[in-house]
């Protein structure tokens, strides 16, 4: 009950930990000390997430509405043009059946409403919550500090108290390092990396509030099945059909090249690039992945989108390793 309060900011501490470990060890060699080693990961850890990371919010604030704007005029507000050709005729069709259909229309200013709601709550709770916040991101900080410095120290007792034979203990913790590595650098890390190419994509070509739907793209990026597409494909497309609508062979183009650049540099990136990040460590299930994201963020929040897709994963290697034991007791 006592550390019930700070249980998330705990396990993410441990996420994080694990997750500079390989920065921290590179440090530690060349100034030959774990707490001076420890302390500059916490520094940067201020620097370049911390403070991004609070920007990122206050600005994603106002381009929820910007996005909720750009979807209105130029989705659901297109005006249906006369004597129309070709792909311009078949795509403004396409829109009037949807302002058409109250059902379908209505389903899609619903939807991104929420969107733009919880976007707002959000932000919305963030500033009046942060006294808490100041003091939860001061106790991972805290926590995070220790944790690299004394490694050695928390693996050793580990092997020490975990009251599990030596082989075992042996294989659960390949088994958590193997996880950890498969869901860390196999999914999230390329899912950033997509999130910030995307960005930088919306941005190069003219898509309004290119923060806010970077964001998504990283967020559905994580989502098996959907991917990344699920929100550059229709940008794409409304993109380029405003460019017809307004005869703007610019837009169109536009529309096109974001279309190819975000096929090769986004959706395709986790082909070539995950075999280079895990190997042949564990590759986590993508329905493990799925649930993990979902219900990591109904859990813990929006940094559930991490601990999730650990923790279960973890879970169900414990319940490997347990299987395993017990055939060979059998």
């Amino acid at each position: 009950m006592i550390i019930k309060p700070f249980l998330v900011t705990l396990v993410t501490s441990f996420v994080f930990g694990y997750l500079f470990l390989p920065i921290k060890d590179r440090i530690k060699r060349k100034l030959k000390s774990d707490a001076w080693a420890a302390f500059i990961i916490v520094f940067l850890t201020i620097i370049l997430i911390i403070l991004p990371v609070s920007i990122v919010i206050q600005k994603s604030t106002s381009q929820a509405i910007d996005a909720y704007n750009f979807f209105n005029s130029n989705l659901l507000s297109a005006s249906k043009e006369e004597n129309a050709t070709g792909i311009t005729a078949i795509s403004l069709n396409l829109i009037e059946k949807i302002k058409q259909n109250p059902t379908i229309s209505g389903l899609f200013k619903k939807s991104f409403q929420r969107i733009v709601n919880f976007t707002l709550e959000t932000s919305t709770n963030f500033v009046f919550s942060i006294p808490s916040i100041v003091l939860n991101i001061f106790i991972f900080l805290f926590i995070l500090y220790y944790l690299l410095k004394d490694k050695d120290l928390i693996i050793s007792n580990f092997k020490k108290y975990v009251p599990l034979n030596s082989n075992l203990k042996k294989s659960l913790m390949d088994s958590v390092n193997n996880t950890l590595s498969g869901v860390l650098y196999g999914q999230l890390i390329i899912s950033f990396i997509q999130g910030t190419l995307a960005t930088i994509g919306y941005f190069i070509f003219g898509i309004n509030s290119a923060l806010f739907w970077g964001i998504f793209t990283l967020l559905f990026s994580l989502i098996p099945l959907a991917g990344a597409a699920a929100v550059w494909l229709p940008l794409t497309f409304i993109l380029i059909v405003k460019g017809f609508i307004l005869s703007d062979n610019v837009l169109v183009i536009k529309g096109i090249v974001l279309g190819i650049y975000s096929l090769i540099f986004v959706s395709s990136l986790d082909n070539f690039l995950r075999p280079k990040l895990i190997g042949d460590r564990a590759k986590v299930h993508p329905v493990i992945i799925l649930l993990g994201v979902l219900g990591g963020i109904k859990v813990f929040g929006f940094i559930g989108f991490v601990i999730g897709p650990v923790l279960l994963a973890l879970a169900i290697e414990l319940l490997v390793l347990t299987e395993r034991e017990l055939n060979k007791e059998i």
